[in-house]
């Protein structure tokens, strides 16, 4: 994390490039982001909202925001996904349980930190 940012980091911008095999229409990875500076490591559900099921490649960005990370300026950071792919079922007796939901196939992905525009 850029040292001299103080209160203009804004998020970061989670991105991966994919093929999927899926059960379920609405399946997602885990991103995780750990803050070495700090010991913490905490993981973001990254839907991957696919209508497109199958062997063709296909993208996701998503903005993770600034207050919904334990990230100070000067911080050391580091992001990875897993490459499982899961659905929640939230009814019979699964009861609300991540449940495997097929294949998937990381292309690239990567991590981008957004600074606020203080020009608006």
């Amino acid at each position: 994390m850029p040292p001299n940012w103080g209160e203009s980091f804004f998020g970061i911008a989670l991105w991966v490039v994919f093929k999927c095999k899926t059960t379920d229409r609405n399946p997602y990875i885990r991103a995780f982001i750990t803050n070495a500076s700090m010991g913490i490591t905490k993981s973001y559900r990254f839907y991957l909202l696919t209508a497109n099921i199958g062997e063709e490649v296909q993208s996701r960005v998503e903005c993770i925001e600034a207050d919904k990370i334990m990230v100070r300026s000067g911080d050391v950071i580091m992001v990875w996904f897993e490459s499982s792919l899961y659905f929640t079922y939230d009814g019979g007796t699964f009861g609300g349980a991540e449940v495997p939901a097929g294949e998937l196939a990381v292309e690239m992905c990567g991590a981008h930190i957004i600074q606020k525009n203080t020009l608006l």
